[in-house]
């Protein structure tokens, strides 16, 4: 069972842009409301957790996928 799709480079491409610009708002949102009660512990638990897991599953995907076309036949 693969963990990416080859036909979905673009969408990992998107995906990476998109966990890259929300985890950035997440940042200037806790840092422009303070970190201070457990809605801030949420965003900062699951909301960049999930950004920066998505993030990395892009880039990894799209090095599976580059490394693959790139491969000698």
């Amino acid at each position: 069972m693969s963990l990416y799709d080859p036909k979905k480079q673009s969408e990992y491409k998107f995906r990476a842009i998109v966990s890259a610009v929300l985890f950035f708002v997440i940042v200037v949102a806790l840092w422009a409301k303070g970190a201070k009660g457990p809605a801030a512990w949420e965003l900062i638990f699951f909301g960049l957790t999930f950004c920066a897991g998505s993030f990395v599953h892009a880039l990894w995907a799209l090095g599976k996928i580059n490394s693959a076309q790139h491969a000698p036949k």
